[in-house]
C-alpha cells in the first residue's frame, strides 16, 4: 500500500468516472457562479497553536489554518454567488477566532448569533483546529473540543470546560442555516468519526423525512496531523486543509452542497490532491453527506404515506369533493408577569415564543392569529368563549399556550395554567384563580370546528388530556373515499390532539445550554418542525411531535383529548 498503488487506484477512477472531463460533467451545465439562491455565509473558524496546561500542548499551524478556511470559504462562496464586494458586505458572517480569542464564551455566543439570525437558505461552515480528547460521559464516548484558556488536560476538567460534540450538535440541529459544512482534522481516532455522524445525522425515520438539512461532514480517519508533507516538502499546512484549499480553479468548495454528481466529482479532486501527494499507507480522511443517511428513510416514509392514499381499483365508492380547509385560526396565549411573583417568577421567553410561533403559522400557512399577552383569567376565557361563536365546522384551530403551569394531585388531581391575575397558592388552594386543564379540554371539545391542536408550553402540559374521557365516535358518521386524498380524508374526520412540552413534571422557560437563544427549547423544535413545511406542503402533528420526541429530555407528549373519529390527525396545510 504505497505511492504507486494509490496512484494506481486514481488511475482507475479516472477511467471509470462516467462524462468526466476538465471543463465539467457531460450532460450537466456548470453551475459555479450562478448566484443560485440568495442565501448568506455564515462562517466560524477556530484555530488554536497553543494551551496553558500542565504539559504544555503545542501544535504550529492550528491558527494559520483557521485563517486559510475562513478566507478560502468567503472567496469560494463570492464565486459560487457571483457577487461582489458590496454583496459581500451584506452577506457574508465571518468569525474567526484563533488564539486567545477562541475562548469557550466567544465559541458558544458566535454559534448562537448564527442560530438567532440565520435564515434556511443560508450556508454555515464550522471548522475546528487544535486539541481535542475522547472521554467517557455518562457511560458513553464523547469527544470533547478544548477552548483557548485550558489550564490543564484532566479529564474532568476539560469535560466541564471543554465543548461536547453533543453540545456542537444541538447547535447544528438548531441553526435555520439549511447548507451545513463541518470540517475538522483534530479528531484523535476512528471512534470520532463514528461518533459525529451518530450525533449529526437525524435517526426518526419521520424527522429524517421532513429533514431540509443538507449537512456535510469532513473529517480525519486517524490522528489529526498539524504538518503536510507533499511529495518531500513540507507545507506548514494541516494535510486536510491542503487538501481542500488547492482544489481546481474551476471547481468550488460550495459544490458539496449541490447535485450528487457535481458534489461527487469535487470529492474526487480533492481525493487527488491526497493521492498526488502520497504520502499516506490509507485514506486520511472521509467525506459524509447526511443526505445519503436520509435518503433510505425519506424513501421509507413516503412508500407507506403512498400505501395509505393507495387507490382502491374496481371498488364502487361515491365520490366525495377533495376537502379543502376552510378558515385557519390560531389563538396564541403567553404570560410572563404575574401579580404573584412569589409563586410564580417572571419569565424570559414566553412572548418571544409567541410572536415567533404566531409568525410563522401566517407566514408559512396563512393562519389569522389572535395574540393574548399577559392577561388576566377573565380575559382569556372571554376570548376562548369568543372563539366558540366565531368558527364554522370546517375551520381550523390552533391554540399555543406558553407560561407557567401547575399541577394538585392532593385535592383537584388536575393541571392549571397560571394567568396574570392567578393568586399565590396559599390563598387560592382551590385554583379558582386559574385555568383549569379539565375544564379547557372540555371547553376545546365543544368548540365548533372539526379539526383542533393544543400546544403546550407550560410545566405538567402533560397532564391536559389525562382526566378527559375520550369517545370514539363511529366511522359510519363520515363518508369515506379510499381514492381520496390523505388530507382531504383527515380534513373530514373530528380531531382532538394536543403536544406538550412534558408530561407530569416541570419544564425549562430558558434550557441552562446558550444555544437554545431567545426560545423555550420545546419552541425552538416546534418552530423548526413547523418551518420544514412537512412532506407535499403539509405537515401533521404526528410530524411534528417525531422532531420533538427524541430531541426533548423534559419528555414532550402526543395525545388525543375530547371526541374524536378513529384515524384522525390534525393537518396544517402549508399556503
Amino acid at each position: 500500500m504505497n505511492k504507486k498503488f494509490w496512484l494506481l487506484i486514481l488511475t482507475v477512477l479516472l477511467i471509470a468516472h462516467e462524462g468526466y472531463s476538465g471543463d465539467g460533467i457531460k450532460g450537466i451545465s456548470p453551475i459555479r457562479g450562478t448566484g443560485k439562491g440568495n442565501g448568506a455565509l455564515w462562517v466560524v473558524s477556530i484555530g488554536i497553536n497553543e494551551y496553558v496546561s500542565t504539559q504544555q500542548l503545542q501544535v504550529m499551524n492550528c491558527i494559520s489554518d483557521a485563517r486559510k478556511f475562513s478566507d478560502f470559504s468567503i472567496s469560494q462562496y463570492m464565486k459560487w454567488m457571483a457577487w461582489d464586494t458590496a454583496g459581500k458586505v451584506k452577506k457574508v458572517h465571518s468569525y474567526l477566532l484563533t488564539g486567545n480569542d477562541a475562548t469557550r464564551k466567544n465559541i458558544m455566543e458566535a454559534l448562537q448569533k448564527i442560530v438567532d439570525s440565520s435564515k434556511p437558505n443560508d450556508y454555515f461552515l464550522f471548522n475546528f483546529a487544535g486539541f481535542c480528547m475522547r472521554y467517557t460521559i455518562q457511560g458513553e464516548k464523547q469527544t470533547v473540543f478544548a477552548p483557548f484558556g485550558m489550564t490543564s488536560t484532566d479529564s474532568s476538567y476539560l469535560i466541564k470546560e471543554g465543548i461536547s460534540l453533543k453540545v456542537l450538535s444541538q447547535f447544528f440541529t438548531l441553526i435555520p442555516a439549511n447548507n451545513q459544512f463541518f470540517f475538522t482534522e483534530a479528531g484523535p481516532s476512528e471512534g470520532f468519526r463514528t461518533e459525529f455522524i451518530k450525533a449529526i445525522v437525524e435517526k426518526n425515520p419521520v424527522a429524517a423525512s421532513l429533514s431540509m438539512k443538507n449537512r456535510v461532514v469532513m473529517v480525519t480517519n486517524t490522528l489529526g496531523l498539524d504538518n503536510l508533507v507533499c511529495n518531500k516538502v513540507r507545507l506548514n499546512q494541516g494535510p486536510m486543509n491542503y487538501y481542500l484549499t488547492n482544489i481546481p480553479s474551476n471547481q468550488n468548495m460550495f459544490e458539496l452542497f449541490a447535485d450528487k454528481r457535481v458534489a461527487d466529482k469535487l470529492v474526487y479532486s480533492i481525493r487527488k490532491n491526497e493521492v498526488i501527494c502520497g504520502d499516506y499507507q490509507s485514506p486520511y480522511f472521509d467525506i459524509y453527506f447526511e443526505k445519503d443517511f436520509l435518503e433510505p428513510m425519506k424513501d421509507m416514509v413516503q412508500q407507506e404515506e403512498t400505501m395509505r392514499g393507495g387507490r382502491v381499483s374496481n371498488a364502487k365508492v361515491e365520490v366525495l369533493p377533495e376537502k379543502k380547509p376552510g378558515e385557519k385560526v390560531a389563538i396564541i396565549i403567553a404570560t410572563n408577569e404575574f401579580a404573584s411573583a412569589e409563586d410564580w417568577p417572571y419569565l424570559r421567553n414566553p412572548l418571544n415564543d409567541a410572536q415567533a410561533v404566531g409568525d410563522t403559522l401566517t407566514n408559512q400557512y396563512g393562519y389569522k392569529v389572535k395574540y393574548v399577552i399577559n392577561k388576566k383569567k377573565e380575559e382569556i376565557t372571554n376570548s376562548l368563549v369568543t372563539l366558540s361563536k366565531d368558527l364554522k365546522e370546517d375551520d381550523q384551530l390552533i391554540i399555543f399556550f406558553a407560561g407557567h403551569g401547575d399541577y394538585n394531585d392532593e385535592l383537584l388531581d388536575d393541571g392549571f395554567i397560571v394567568c396574570k391575575d392567578s393568586k399565590p397558592i396559599a390563598a387560592d388552594p382551590t385554583r379558582d384563580s386559574y385555568l383549569s386543564f379539565n375544564r379547557m379540554s372540555m371547553i376545546f371539545n365543544k368548540l365548533p370546528s372539526r379539526q383542533v391542536m393544543v400546544l403546550l408550553d407550560v410545566c405538567f402540559g402533560g397532564t391536559f388530556g389525562d382526566k378527559v374521557v375520550k369517545t370514539m365516535q363511529p366511522d359510519k358518521e363520515v363518508k369515506v373515499n379510499p381514492n381520496e386524498p390523505f388530507v382531504s380524508k383527515k380534513l373530514r374526520l373530528r380531531t382532538r390532539r394536543f403536544i406538550s412540552s412534558g408530561g407530569k413534571n416541570t419544564v425549562p422557560d430558558k434550557d441552562l445550554a446558550p444555544q437554545f437563544g431567545n426560545h423555550s427549547p420545546f419552541a425552538v423544535l416546534l418552530l423548526e418542525a413547523l418551518r420544514t413545511k412537512g412532506l407535499n406542503n403539509y405537515l401533521t402533528s404526528s410530524q411534528i411531535y417525531a422532531m420533538l420526541q427524541d430531541k426533548l429530555p423534559s419528555g414532550p407528549l402526543l395525545g388525543d383529548f375530547g371526541e374524536v373519529q378513529r384515524g384522525s390527525e390534525f393537518v396544517l396545510v402549508g399556503k
